[in-house]
């Protein structure tokens, strides 16, 4: 099994719904990973372009805008983070321990 090529934390932090002893992530990405990310790409490209509306329009140059601003950055962040998060487990069981705790804490 997959828990076999963890250490013990490693294998029960992430094997304690046992999904690692499934081989879910042996092959890659799966297609549902993929149309999530396809879904994420849309919601990175949307916001950048009302991030860009906002910057280049002067009359967006407001209260109100900054705050809709705010809210289309935080929600850009959100979209790329979750792209991260998908692409970057798919081979989580083979990382090296320094890599695995460098983005735990990411």
């Amino acid at each position: 099994p997959v828990s076999a090529l963890l250490s013990p934390a490693r294998s029960r932090h992430y094997n304690h719904t046992g999904k690692l002893d499934q081989n879910r992530y042996r092959d890659g990405l799966k297609p549902e990973s993929i149309a999530c990310l396809f879904i994420c790409f849309l919601i990175v490209v949307e916001n950048s372009v009302i991030l860009m509306a906002i910057w280049k329009n002067k009359k967006f140059h407001m209260p109100m805008y900054y705050l809709l601003g705010n809210l289309t950055l935080s929600d850009l962040l959100a979209g790329f983070t979750y792209m991260l998060n998908i692409v970057l487990s798919a081979d989580l069981y083979r990382w090296s321990w320094g890599r695995w705790r460098v983005s735990e804490k990411l």
